[in-house]
C-alpha cells in the first residue's frame, strides 16, 4: 500500500492507553517508531532540540498505511 500524502499518527500515553483498551497495542508497537523530540530551526540558522518529555520518553510515529494493511 502506498503511503500517499497521509500524515503519520503520533501516539502519546493517552493514545497507547486507548489501543490497549481495545486490545491492539501490541500489534501497533511492532510498527511504531519512537520520536524523542523535535529539532527547531531558527531564522538565524541556529538549531535547538526540544525533547517531548523526560529522558527516554517519546511519542511514537505510526504509518496510517501500515495500520490499514490486512
Amino acid at each position: 500500500m502506498s503511503a500517499g500524502k497521509s500524515i503519520n499518527l503520533a501516539l502519546s500515553d493517552r493514545g497507547w492507553r486507548g489501543l490497549e483498551a481495545v486490545g491492539i497495542a501490541d500489534e501497533i508497537k511492532k510498527i511504531a517508531i519512537p520520536m524523542y523530540g523535535r529539532q527547531i530551526h531558527n531564522k538565524d540558522g541556529s538549531q535547538v532540540f526540544q525533547a517531548y518529555g523526560k529522558e527516554d520518553q517519546a511519542i511514537y510515529s505510526v504509518s496510517r498505511g501500515e495500520i490499514n494493511i490486512d
